[in-house]
Protein backbone atom coordinates (compact mmCIF):
# COMPACT_ATOMS: atom_id res chain seq x y z
CA UNK A 1 0.00 0.00 0.00
CA UNK A 2 1.59 3.32 -0.78
CA UNK A 3 0.19 6.66 -0.45
CA UNK A 4 0.80 9.18 -2.46
CA UNK A 5 1.50 13.08 -1.57
CA UNK A 6 0.64 16.23 -3.69
CA UNK A 7 2.95 16.73 -6.65
CA UNK A 8 3.18 12.77 -6.74
CA UNK A 9 2.25 10.57 -9.72
CA UNK A 10 0.81 7.11 -10.86
CA UNK A 11 -0.50 5.49 -14.15
CA UNK A 12 3.02 6.09 -16.37
CA UNK A 13 3.46 3.14 -17.17
CA UNK A 14 0.05 3.73 -19.94
CA UNK A 15 2.15 5.77 -21.42
CA UNK A 16 4.88 3.21 -22.26
CA UNK A 17 2.76 2.16 -25.66
CA UNK A 18 3.00 -1.58 -23.87
CA UNK A 19 -1.23 -1.24 -23.25
CA UNK A 20 -0.63 -4.30 -20.24
CA UNK A 21 -3.08 -4.46 -17.69
CA UNK A 22 -2.87 -1.88 -14.74
CA UNK A 23 -0.69 -3.38 -12.10
CA UNK A 24 -2.64 -2.00 -8.93
CA UNK A 25 -5.17 -0.17 -7.98
CA UNK A 26 -5.64 3.98 -6.94
CA UNK A 27 -7.99 4.80 -4.77
CA UNK A 28 -9.20 7.97 -3.61
CA UNK A 29 -9.44 8.41 0.66
CA UNK A 30 -10.37 11.72 0.66
CA UNK A 31 -11.62 14.31 -1.87
CA UNK A 32 -8.97 14.88 -4.46
CA UNK A 33 -7.79 17.14 -7.73
CA UNK A 34 -6.21 14.90 -10.09
CA UNK A 35 -5.14 15.90 -13.87
CA UNK A 36 -4.78 13.26 -16.30
CA UNK A 37 -3.38 12.71 -19.81
CA UNK A 38 -4.66 10.23 -22.49
CA UNK A 39 -1.22 8.04 -24.01
CA UNK A 40 -2.44 9.49 -27.41
CA UNK A 41 -2.15 13.08 -26.52
CA UNK A 42 1.21 12.42 -24.62
CA UNK A 43 2.52 11.15 -27.49
CA UNK A 44 1.31 13.85 -30.01
CA UNK A 45 2.58 16.57 -27.86
CA UNK A 46 6.01 15.09 -26.64
CA UNK A 47 6.52 11.94 -28.28
CA UNK A 48 6.36 8.00 -26.84
CA UNK A 49 7.57 7.86 -23.19
CA UNK A 50 10.17 5.14 -24.15
CA UNK A 51 11.68 7.70 -26.33
CA UNK A 52 11.77 11.04 -23.93
CA UNK A 53 13.55 8.27 -21.61
CA UNK A 54 15.82 7.15 -23.64
CA UNK A 55 16.38 10.62 -24.89
CA UNK A 56 16.96 12.37 -21.26
CA UNK A 57 19.11 9.94 -20.66
CA UNK A 58 21.61 9.78 -23.87
CA UNK A 59 21.15 13.90 -23.23
CA UNK A 60 22.83 13.10 -19.71
CA UNK A 61 25.48 10.99 -21.54
CA UNK A 62 26.42 13.07 -23.91
CA UNK A 63 26.16 16.08 -22.01
CA UNK A 64 29.11 14.21 -19.98
CA UNK A 65 31.65 13.48 -22.68
CA UNK A 66 34.42 16.14 -21.99
CA UNK A 67 35.24 15.31 -25.63
CA UNK A 68 32.17 17.08 -26.56
CA UNK A 69 31.93 20.01 -24.02
CA UNK A 70 32.66 22.66 -26.44
CA UNK A 71 29.56 22.12 -28.58
CA UNK A 72 26.85 24.01 -28.45
CA UNK A 73 23.50 22.94 -26.50
CA UNK A 74 21.40 22.80 -29.77
CA UNK A 75 24.40 20.62 -31.40
CA UNK A 76 24.47 18.26 -28.27
CA UNK A 77 21.14 18.09 -28.82
CA UNK A 78 20.85 17.50 -32.33
CA UNK A 79 23.69 14.46 -31.45
CA UNK A 80 21.09 13.14 -29.43
CA UNK A 81 18.34 13.03 -31.77
CA UNK A 82 20.66 10.82 -34.07
CA UNK A 83 21.71 8.22 -32.06
CA UNK A 84 20.72 4.61 -32.55
CA UNK A 85 20.42 1.79 -30.36
CA UNK A 86 22.06 -1.65 -31.21
CA UNK A 87 21.72 -4.22 -29.69
CA UNK A 88 24.70 -6.10 -29.50
CA UNK A 89 24.49 -10.24 -28.65
CA UNK A 90 27.77 -11.42 -25.70
CA UNK A 91 30.85 -11.85 -27.15
CA UNK A 92 30.77 -9.50 -30.04
CA UNK A 93 33.53 -7.22 -31.26
CA UNK A 94 31.97 -3.70 -31.67
CA UNK A 95 35.60 -2.35 -32.49
CA UNK A 96 38.35 -4.17 -34.69
CA UNK A 97 41.84 -3.14 -34.41
CA UNK A 98 43.37 -1.91 -37.74
CA UNK A 99 40.15 -1.29 -39.11
CA UNK A 100 39.02 2.59 -39.91
CA UNK A 101 36.72 3.79 -37.93
CA UNK A 102 33.41 5.06 -39.21
CA UNK A 103 31.22 5.96 -35.82
CA UNK A 104 31.49 6.57 -32.71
Amino acid sequence: LAVMKQGEFFGESALDGSKEPRKANVIARSDVEVLSISASDFEGIIGSLTEVLANNLNQRIIDGIELLSYLSRSQRKELVENLKLHRVAKDTVLLEQGQPGTSF
